[in-house]
C-alpha cells in the first residue's frame, strides 16, 4: 500500500514520517502540500513525475492553501479513475460543516489530530489494521 499524505504543515508531515519510521510502517509514502499537488501526484501529470502505484490510502487535511481538503474531495470523487480511493481526513478542524461535507463526499473516517496523540500510535494501528483486512480493487 502507498500512503499519500496531503498536508501543508511541515511539522505535521515530519511528525507523521517519524512516527511511521519509528513503528516500522511498511508502506511507501508521498507528501503533497495541497489538493492540487495531490491530484498531479495521483494522475502523474507533472513531466518529472510517475503516477504513484496502488493501492493508495490518502490522509487528507482540511485547511490548506490553493485547494483545500473539501475541494480536493469533490474533484477526486468526480474522477472515474480516482473516485474509489479511500480517504481519511486527518485535521485539527472539528467544525461540523467540515465533518459533514467530508462524510458526504465519501471519506472512510474523520480523525482529529489532537485525538491521535503525539506519537501517532492510534493512527498507525488504524492504518495497519485497515491494510490487513481491506481488499482493494485492482488498479
Amino acid at each position: 500500500m502507498h500512503l499519500l499524505i496531503i498536508e501543508d504543515e511541515e511539522l505535521d508531515v515530519i511528525a507523521l514520517q517519524r512516527a511511521f519510521t519509528k513503528h516500522n510502517v511498511p508502506f511507501n509514502m508521498t507528501v503533497a502540500r495541497n489538493g492540487a499537488e495531490a491530484l498531479h501526484v495521483l494522475r502523474g501529470t507533472e513531466l518529472d513525475q510517475q503516477r504513484i502505484p496502488g493501492p493508495v490510502l490518502i490522509l487528507l487535511d482540511v485547511n490548506m492553501p490553493r485547494m483545500n481538503g473539501i475541494e480536493f474531495l469533490k474533484v477526486l470523487r468526480a474522477d472515474p479513475e480516482l473516485k474509489q480511493l479511500p480517504v481519511f481526513m486527518l485535521t485539527t478542524s472539528d467544525e461540523e460543516r467540515d465533518v459533514n461535507a467530508a462524510y458526504n463526499l465519501g471519506i472512510s473516517g474523520y480523525l482529529l489530530k489532537q485525538d491521535i496523540g503525539e506519537d501517532c500510535e492510534k493512527l498507525i494501528q488504524l492504518i495497519n489494521a485497515y491494510a490487513d483486512v481491506v481488499h482493494f480493487p485492482e488498479q
